[in-house]
């Protein structure tokens, strides 16, 4: 259960910033086709718009890889914590079959003075 609760989380996070990387890919191409809209319109300072759509592209590119890293860190973080509650899981399950195991035996052990 917390296996499927935090694969979930996992996922959740992934599409949330595959949004994320999706609109701001959007609102870059928007911006650029902006650019390309007022180069058209007008041929003055043509070259100072090439190079501020350059800046543009260049600053929503860092942006994007940003974005990237901070939702591929993030996973790793949710991945790390879910490896560790299987572990606790893991471990809790084993202490508790040994304590069962050798309430079994004590059992065992007092019916047979008993008999």
């Amino acid at each position: 259960e917390e296996k499927e609760k935090a694969e979930a989380l996992i996922e959740s996070t992934k599409k949330e910033c595959e949004e994320k990387i999706g609109k701001q890919q959007a609102d870059m191409d928007k911006t650029i086709d902006a650019l390309k809209q007022q180069m058209g319109e007008s041929n003055k300072a043509t070259a100072d718009q090439i190079s501020s759509l350059r800046e543009e592209k260049e600053k929503a590119e860092a942006l994007i890889e940003s974005t990237k890293k901070e939702c591929e860190e993030k996973i790793g973080k949710q991945q790390a914590d879910m490896d560790k509650t299987i572990d606790a899981l893991k471990q809790q399950m084993g202490e508790s079959n040994k304590a069962t195991a050798d309430q079994i035996s004590s059992l065992r052990e007092e019916k047979e003075k008993a008999e």
